[in-house]
Order: C-alpha cells, then sequence, then structure tokens
C-alpha cells in the first residue's frame, strides 16, 4: 500500500488497516496481508515502469514492474 484515503471511510486508520483485508472485494489470486518493516523501504519507479492500483475504498498500490 503506498497511501490509504478517509475520503470513501473516514473512520480507516493506520491501526485499522491490519484488518482491511476482511473488507476489500479482492480479484481472485489476490490477498491483502501486512506487516512491520525492519527499515525504511523505497520504492523507486522513475526509472522502470510500475503498476498503480486503487481498490474500493480508494487505497493506492504500488507494484514496480
Amino acid at each position: 500500500m503506498k497511501a490509504y484515503c478517509v475520503g470513501v471511510d473516514p473512520s480507516l486508520t493506520e491501526d485499522s488497516l491490519p484488518t482491511l483485508g476482511e473488507r476489500l472485494a479482492l480479484p481472485d489470486g489476490w490477498s491483502y496481508r501486512t506487516r512491520t518493516l525492519d527499515a525504511e523501504l523505497v520504492v523507486d519507479t522513475t526509472s522502470t515502469m510500475a503498476t498503480v492500483v486503487q481498490d474500493e475504498l480508494e487505497n493506492t498500490y504500488t507494484l514496480p514492474s
């Protein structure tokens, strides 16, 4: 997840993200999971293509190609 949105659901918080997957209608074969990172994650797509999608709550996800 690149960003979560409170425009559709103002009650969405960072603390509620671990259970967000229970609310999403994901396509077949997709899953939602969370984890706590041990270090900063940098997703640099300045020199490569990336796929950006949004879920029904307008949260944004990025997958570098």
